[in-house]
């Protein structure tokens, strides 16, 4: 059994095959963003922790959408099979996968520094135990 094979076998039609389409197909995400509007889940999610879990799935779609060359995944499933192959892999270096790579992973650790940026400066502003900053 070749590579490609083997890929078939596990992730399109194996244990991975109809859950694999239901994760990466954006119909889930956006019904359940439909939903949480539709019944205010917004009043009880006061962090938004439901929302932007939802949001991050639908990001993800997204960036599979764009980043995924040989291994596509129905972007509608299962309202339709249509599929579409970029021009760029997440991992394939005969498609900028290196280089997909280093943005993604760039962008991360910016992400991340600006977050922590934002904790530290934002827990010396808040008062202390004893009323005073840290």
């Amino acid at each position: 059994m070749d590579s490609e094979e083997l890929l078939e076998a596990i992730y399109f039609t194996g244990p991975f095959g109809t859950v694999g389409s239901i994760l990466h197909s954006a119909v889930p995400p956006v019904a359940l963003l439909l939903v949480y509007w539709l019944l205010k889940l917004g009043r009880r999610d006061r962090r938004r922790i439901l929302l932007w879990f939802v949001l991050g799935w639908l990001g993800h779609t997204v960036a599979d959408f764009l980043t995924h060359v040989d291994d596509v995944r129905p972007l509608f499933w299962p309202i339709t099979d249509w599929t579409w192959s970029s021009s760029v892999s997440y991992y394939n270096s005969a498609y900028y996968g290196r280089e997909f790579f280093a943005i993604s992973h760039a962008l991360i650790f910016l992400i991340m520094g600006a977050l922590l940026i934002r904790r530290l400066r934002r827990s010396r502003s808040e008062p202390g135990p004893t009323g005073k900053g840290l």
